[in-house]
């Protein structure tokens, strides 16, 4: 049976922990979904931020986008680290997809408090995984990955703002956001990040974020 997620903590070294978080709390972020809204996003609300930079494994081109490989070292040990647990990200990947990945997206985002990602799946990308880079948590901030455990491929309907109505006849199971775990997310799983409580203060939620592709059919499917 096909897992539907897995979660490695302690996922690097602490050295490289320390000076990834570094970096990415240095880069430029803008709000998520700035060109266009997504459903996931509370219209009414605040939005994560994203990072204005976009990595991947190998170079890939994404519409009009072109996504070259990471030149920060630490960014580097992260992405080959993933790479070489490549038998686990494929357990989590629906197998009547075609599952032979080569490259992956590599993103950072910030939750301050206030923000949140509604429930949603990831589309028929092969696999979705989240890298928690805050150096402390606790409870009470929230922030914790929820997953659905219906395996329906509807799992509620929404209204024109998005907002869900029939999510309280389901099962499912939270996650806390612990600092150097990794979150592998299968195919097709619905998913949300609750909201950032006022008690995080001005702590964030800080995360690498990021999909599971074979270059060669993005390639043709730009042309």
């Amino acid at each position: 049976m096909k897992e539907n997620l897995i979660i490695i903590d302690n996922f690097l070294p602490d050295s490289i922990f320390n000076s990834l978080h570094d970096f990415i709390s240095e880069l430029d972020y803008s709000p998520a979904a700035r060109k266009k809204w997504q459903k996931q996003y509370d219209p009414t609300g605040t939005v994560p931020l994203e990072c204005n930079s976009i990595w991947s494994f190998k170079k890939i081109v994404l519409g009009s986008t072109i996504i070259n490989e990471p030149e920060n070292h630490d960014l580097t040990i992260f992405k080959d680290k993933l790479f070489k647990i490549k038998d686990q990200i494929n357990k989590v990947i629906d197998q009547q997809l075609d599952n032979q990945w080569d490259t992956f997206t590599i993103r950072s985002f910030l939750y301050p408090r206030g923000t949140a990602l509604g429930w949603h799946t990831d589309g028929l990308k092969l696999c979705a995984y989240s890298y928690y880079l805050h150096k402390n948590w606790y409870p009470d901030w929230g922030g914790e990955l929820t997953v659905s455990t219906c395996e329906k491929k509807t799992i509620y309907e929404t209204d024109k703002l998005g907002y869900s109505h029939k999510l309280s006849a389901y099962d499912g199971r939270f996650f806390f956001p612990k600092p150097n775990r990794l979150v592998l997310i299968g195919t097709g799983v619905w998913h949300s990040v609750k909201r950032i409580e006022c008690a995080a203060g001005s702590n964030m939620r800080i995360s690498l974020s990021g999909f599971f592709f074979n270059s060669n059919k993005i390639n043709e499917l730009n042309g």
